[in-house]
C-alpha cells in the first residue's frame, strides 16, 4: 500500500478518535502511540496530521 493511501486511512481513523474524544482540543496527538495502535510507521501519522 502507497504511504498516501496509508495517509488517508490514518486521517480517517484520527477524526473518528477525536470524535469519540480520544483527545480533547489543543492536545498534542502522540505520533508513535498512534502508529503503534493502528500498526503503521509514524510517516503516514506524521501526514494524516498534516
Amino acid at each position: 500500500m502507497r504511504t498516501a493511501d496509508t495517509a488517508q486511512i490514518v486521517k480517517e481513523k484520527l477524526v473518528a478518535l477525536l470524535a469519540a474524544g480520544e483527545w480533547a482540543m489543543g492536545d498534542r496527538i502522540p505520533e508513535a502511540r498512534v502508529a503503534k495502535r493502528l500498526q503503521v510507521s509514524r510517516t503516514p501519522v506524521r501526514e494524516a496530521i498534516r
